[in-house]
């Protein structure tokens, strides 16, 4: 039996406003906007409105001034730059998605080819003054692409070349995830893996080493053949295993600083369809038969719920490629479906939408009858009712407590099973703006035959972040979500590992920024979620852990702050170890420790020394971009050793 529309409720998209930055807008064409209906933030210094659109992907708010006929024009013009004939505009301000990092960068430099961004960086290397930073469509959470010197825009790049006899695809850095699926459906080709979106260009995508789910699916940086790259001095190289093994091993993950990649050649598999189960295990029974499940299912992704006795498990197998595979997850879902509750007409979103009615009638927040609120309600999808919980309170225990315990309900509803094309399975909704931090640690080689039982690492760590949220009392939203790949090749990814029967766990902690919050209020959040982050250090240094570089963030000094409950560790504080026994074996009442700036970068640092191949990737950086235009602040700080 398959789900009862629950799982357009799951995935559909949470607001307008994810579908508005997301809508790719001709870049050439002319825009224009009534002022007068458009709800715009103001300028601090200028009554100027702004206006938020997408140029390729990018998120731009740009300046508009009145032509006095009570529209509004665009107030930037292009340009084309007099040292290169590139065309560049300036004047916006670029923000990521979840609006948590902007930059004004001075030009917007728009090649359209690859020896355009090569005459590009030429000429910048020889001025030796002005930063560019490759830039894809600004998703990162941490603004990895940003910088407010230049941005190099790789939307134009944006052409595909299959090649089905090969199972390969040749394509321009810009392009889209989904433009290339789209592309290689035709040929019943497709990735053998993605995230949980598919709007990132190709290039930021595989730079940062995102990943999908799959002990045997490393992350999508394995999937290049080949890739060109545009340096500065070394002018249009074509990196792969057979040209420049070495630096290719570096380049896959070069997080944007050792050159532009300008195109990529990536390895297809045949197209297939997915079977899907979702279920809840209680907590305590999370560890039995993990291990098996992570062998039995190419697809298995965890979703802990804090505060509440429930693990959400999705879990998908190919199906009709004539192979047998076992799927104890099937009996599962099909005992649920001969419970009481599955076969209830109530939505999946009953417990969501009863509590923010009880929430709204508390508050009397709202000027509608009952019964216009529950219609009103009713109609509301997964992710638009959490965001609406979630911003009564975000930052208070027992309403977080009863907002996950509510969800952790609707997943429980949610039970049951679907199929579809891997493009659509795959895929899910990540709900509204966030804040996100993730980490990646080695589990050993768990798909061997040998490794039938014993301590799972991936569900110690949750377990052991579980309680650390709970001893701390850290408002944290659901969910904390667990996935998992195979080894990378690429030195510089967080899943690398010389050992090709490695598996690698990923998690992520979130903290939502609901939409009505006002700025003093995300600045809490954002406090709170640094807080979060902090208190978790000394499990990544237990389990040898490190950031996803597109979530890794630059400390930030809360020393000064009015944060409840915080103490400040002095500069003074330079034992590492000394640090994490104070969180973990302190018996003191002290909720968070917070310590200067400076010492914590100096951590940060010594941590991914200890992990990468750090100084060859200085070198490289020295020979293919000896004057740094490539970098910015969060590239210079981790990296640089001043």
């Amino acid at each position: 039996m398959m789900l009862k529309n629950s799982n357009n409720l799951i995935r559909s998209l949470p607001s307008y406003r994810r579908l508005s930055r997301f809508s790719a807008l001709n870049h050439r064409r002319a825009i224009t906007c009534s002022t007068a209906s458009t709800p715009a933030p103001q300028s601090a210094t200028t009554s100027t409105p702004y206006w938020l659109w997408v140029v390729s992907g990018i998120a731009i708010a740009a300046v508009f001034e009145e032509n006095g006929s009570g529209s509004s024009t665009l107030a930037h013009c292009e340009h084309r730059h007099k040292g290169t004939g590139i065309e560049y505009e300036s004047g916006q301000i670029i923000t990521n998605w979840s609006n948590t990092h902007q930059c004004n960068p001075t030009h917007l430099y728009e090649p359209k080819s690859s020896q355009e961004v090569l005459r590009l960086l030429q000429y910048l290397h020889r001025k030796g003054w002005e930063k560019a930073r490759p830039i894809g469509t600004a998703l990162s959470p941490n603004g990895i692409g940003m910088s407010d010197q230049s941005l190099i825009s790789m939307h134009s790049l944006d052409y595909v070349e299959v090649d089905p006899e090969n199972r390969l695809v040749t394509v321009g850095a810009g392009v889209r995830v989904s433009e290339v699926l789209k592309a290689l459906e035709k040929h019943n080709l497709t990735l053998q893996n993605f995230s949980s979106i598919q709007e990132q260009q190709l290039a930021g995508w595989t730079q940062v080493a995102a990943h999908g789910t799959g002990c045997t699916l490393p992350t999508v940086d394995e999937m290049i053949v080949r890739m060109k790259l545009a340096t500065a001095t070394e002018g249009l190289m074509t990196l792969s295993q057979q040209s420049n093994p070495a630096l290719f091993s570096m380049a896959k993950v070069g997080l944007g600083a050792l050159g532009v990649v300008t195109e990529l050649t990536l390895q297809c598999v045949p197209k297939h369809t997915l079977l899907e189960h979702t279920f809840t295990l209680p907590l305590k029974d999370i560890g039995k038969d993990h291990l098996q499940r992570l062998k039995e299912y190419r697809h298995v992704r965890y979703m802990w719920l804090p505060y509440t006795t429930e693990v959400v498990v999705v879990v998908s197998n190919p199906t009709g490629d004539g192979v047998e595979r076992n799927d104890p997850a099937k009996a599962i879902v099909e005992n649920w479906e001969k419970s009481a509750i599955s076969s209830s007409q109530d939505l999946p979103t009953k417990p969501l939408y009863e509590l923010l009615l009880k929430c709204e009638k508390d508050s009397q927040s709202s000027q509608q009858t009952q019964q216009e609120r529950e219609l009103s309600v009713k109609q509301l999808s997964f992710s638009q009712l959490r965001d609406r919980l979630l911003d009564f309170a975000p930052l208070d225990l027992k309403h977080i407590q009863a907002v996950n315990q509510a969800e952790s309900e609707f997943w429980k509803r949610c039970t049951g099973s679907r199929q579809d094309d891997s493009t659509k399975i795959l895929g899910f909704d990540c709900g509204g703006e966030q804040f996100v931090f993730e980490v990646c640690f080695p589990i050993g080689p768990v798909l061997k035959d040998s490794v039938t039982k014993g301590s799972s690492k991936d569900i110690e760590f949750v377990q052991k972040l579980m309680k650390l949220i709970e001893k701390h009392q850290i408002p944290a939203h659901c969910p904390i979500e667990q996935r998992w790949t195979a080894r990378s090749t690429a030195k510089m990814s967080p899943a690398y590992s010389q050992d090709p029967d490695e598996v690698f766990s990923w998690v992520g902690i979130i903290m939502y920024l609901p939409p009505h919050q006002i700025p003093l209020e995300r600045e809490e959040i954002t406090k709170q979620f640094q807080r979060y982050t902090q208190l978790i250090q000394p499990l990544l240094e237990e389990y040898n852990a490190h950031c996803h570089w597109a979530k890794i963030e630059l400390p930030k000094d809360y020393e000064n702050s009015n944060t409840p409950n915080s103490q400040a560790v002095g500069k003074s504080e330079t034992n590492t170890s000394s640090w994490w026994s104070r969180i973990f074996g302190s018996s003191s009442n002290t909720d968070v420790l917070v310590m200067d700036e400076r010492t914590r970068l100096r951590i940060m640092k010594e941590r991914i020394k200890a992990k990468f191949p750090v100084e060859e990737f200085n070198a490289y950086r020295k020979v293919l971009d000896p004057k740094g235009i490539l970098s910015n602040k969060l590239i210079d700080s981790l990296f640089n050793d001043n």
